[in-house]
Parts: structure tokens; C-alpha cells; sequence
């Protein structure tokens, strides 16, 4: 190994550290609590029904429960795991659910038509309805039967640091979605809500529960000492002296 190559081995070495993960953000709801849950928002029509919230669209494809579970601020490498539980109150049910930076989404989608669907997609918010029903892409879709639809619904998302680079996978309880990376990032430093979406004035939802949690690993950097990359220019430039002597 030559001697640049070592000093840039030792920059390297200096520069990183392994940071471990810690929960930033958890909680476990019945569809009830929702109602009375702080930073979570319900536009649409709902009813509490014992331990469940039923929730109906009062207009198509409209945001019908907002959750803020991150503030505005800085984080590192997050993922974050939810599990909705809930029952088809309608024949025709197509439920959309993620996280926005209030720019861009990720979510997961379950839709009944085609004997069962469940999806992760993304896109951006319509501005206008504060609903994210435009430039929706899907990533990955799973077509089967009935028994997709029963959940309860598990969809894991990944964020990286700097890029915001996502990755969103879902578990229907019979089948699953590996993890796929997203057309659309998100920005963490700017705020994470979760949503859920309606799909049609016609259709009803029966929210049994919903648990989020959220894991971050900072990206730090060790402050390299002043005199260290002076010191490594050094060293390479003298052995590029010698070299050159020989």
C-alpha cells in the first residue's frame, strides 16, 4: 500500500464512528384513542364505535386521518414501522395509508378489485385538496385472492440520510411485498405525518388499531484534529518527492 493510500485509510478511520439506533417515536392506539390522540387530525366523517373509529370520505380520495409523529428537525438514517389494523365496512374498499413530508408520500394500498391488490406506491400532494391522489407511481403490486385483504397490515419504511432515498415494503398477513425503493424521497428534516386515505364517498372504514414506531441512526462525523489534513498533504507530497528522486 502506498503511503497516500494509508494516510487515506487513516482519514477514513478518524471520520467515521458506529452510532447505535434508538426509538425516537412510538406509540399503540385503538381506533378509538385516535379521536383524542394529540397531533392526529380526522377531516372526514367518523363515528367511535367502542374501541373502533369508523371513517368515511366525504369526498373522493380524500385524507380522511393525518398523524404528526416527527417534528421538523434533524435525523439520520430512520425506519419506521406501522401496523393498521382494520375491517372493510363497504363492499368497495380501497384504503391508501404512508407518510408525507408534506411535499411527497410513500404509502401502501389495499384495493379489493381484481379477487384483492395490495401496493406501495408514491407521489406528490395535491396542494389544493391537501390529498395525495396525484403523480401516484406504483413500485411494486401483488395481485390474489380474498385473503390478502384480512391484515392486519404491516408496511415497514426506510428513509436514508441526505438522499432521502425510501424504500417501503408491506405485510397483509398473507402475502407480502419486499421492501422496494420508492420513485419518490422524502424529507425527514422537514416533518413526517401519517395518513390514511379514502378511496370513494361510498366507502367506510372500521380502524380496530394502528402502532408506529420510529428508529433513527445519527450520521455523525468525528471532528477531525486541525493539523490532520495539512499533515496528510504533507506526507503525500514528500513521498511523491521520493519517487520522483528515485
Amino acid at each position: 500500500m502506498s503511503l497516500f493510500s494509508k494516510c487515506a485509510a487513516v482519514l477514513m478511520f478518524v471520520t467515521a464512528t458506529p452510532v447505535a439506533a434508538s426509538t425516537i417515536f412510538q406509540s399503540s392506539v385503538t381506533g378509538a384513542d385516535l379521536v383524542t390522540t394529540a397531533g392526529v387530525s380526522i377531516p372526514g366523517a367518523s363515528v367511535v364505535s367502542g374501541t373502533n373509529l369508523l371513517l368515511s370520505p366525504t369526498a373522493v380520495s380524500q385524507q380522511i386521518l393525518s398523524w404528526d409523529i416527527l417534528p421538523a428537525g434533524a435525523y439520520g438514517n430512520l425506519t419506521i414501522t406501522s401496523e393498521l389494523r382494520y375491517l372493510a365496512g363497504t363492499a368497495d374498499n380501497d384504503l391508501i395509508w404512508g407518510l408525507t413530508d408534506g411535499s411527497n408520500w410513500v404509502a401502501s394500498q389495499r384495493v379489493d378489485n381484481e379477487g384483492g391488490r395490495i401496493a406501495t406506491l408514491s407521489g406528490t400532494l395535491n396542494s389544493a385538496l391537501a390529498s395525495p391522489i396525484l403523480t401516484s407511481s406504483t413500485s411494486s403490486f401483488f395481485v390474489g385472492d380474498g385473503s390478502i385483504l384480512t391484515g392486519p397490515f404491516s408496511s415497514v419504511t426506510t428513509l436514508e440520510f441526505g438522499t432521502g432515498i425510501a424504500t417501503r415494503s408491506l405485510d397483509s398477513g398473507a402475502n407480502v411485498l419486499a421492501a422496494a425503493t420508492m420513485d419518490l424521497t422524502l424529507n425527514p428534516q422537514a416533518g413526517l405525518s401519517f395518513f390514511i386515505v379514502g378511496g370513494d364517498i361510498t366507502e367506510q372504514y372500521v380502524i380496530e388499531s394502528l402502532s408506529i414506531t420510529v428508529d433513527n441512526v445519527p450520521v455523525t462525523a468525528v471532528p477531525l484534529p486541525a493539523g490532520l489534513p495539512l499533515m496528510i498533504a504533507g506526507l503525500a507530497g514528500f513521498g511523491l518527492l521520493r519517487r520522483r528522486r528515485k
